[in-house]
């Protein structure tokens, strides 16, 4: 049975650059798109915000995948859970 490789991708080295591109391409299609794309003015417009959304969900995933790293709501809960110290 052939082994199954595991191939992990650190998203550090492009997460920024991917949000930015996201970002100029949903300006660029705002600006530009009714000269290059055929059709009604509303599909410019319908790009464009599909293409903001896709970023803001984009964003929202990172900043789901880094608290699931750093494992922060369970330090968090931890301390919330802990009772007070009397000698405090």
């Amino acid at each position: 049975m052939a082994e199954v490789r595991l191939i992990r991708i650190d998203a550090k080295n492009f997460q920024e650059q991917l949000g930015k591109l996201a970002a100029t391409m949903a300006e660029k299609i705002y600006r530009e798109g009714q000269q290059h794309i055929p059709g009604p003015e509303f599909v410019k417009d319908d790009l464009t915000t599909l293409l903001r959304y896709a970023a803001s969900v984009y964003n929202l995933l990172n900043y789901l995948n880094a608290v699931t790293v750093t494992g922060w709501p369970r330090l968090q809960a931890r301390r919330l859970r802990r009772k007070p110290d009397p000698a405090r």
